[in-house]
């Protein structure tokens, strides 16, 4: 019994630390980029900062999954802008 729940601990503590790694990621890209690069794609890199930073924050899932549509849609438009 003890061991299905070490189980079940270590796979929460793994999916949350990639989760974590994903918004650090998205934290570093945004910050890094320039901020004419976003009004060329017409976003605001503050509104994706604060989106990620508070998201995580204040309710985990909201920032990982901001962190995944940044880093599979955005990030690319930003990449063509």
């Amino acid at each position: 019994m003890l061991a299905g729940t070490a189980a079940y601990l270590a796979i929460a503590w793994i999916i949350g630390l990639i989760g974590l790694v994903l918004v650090i990621w998205t934290v570093v890209d945004v910050a890094r980029r320039p901020d004419t690069a976003f009004q060329g794609v017409t976003m605001s890199k503050t509104a994706w900062l604060l989106l990620v930073i508070l998201g995580y924050l204040f309710c985990g899932i909201v920032g990982i999954v901001a962190s995944i549509i940044y880093l599979a849609s955005v990030r690319a438009k930003l990449a063509n802008a």
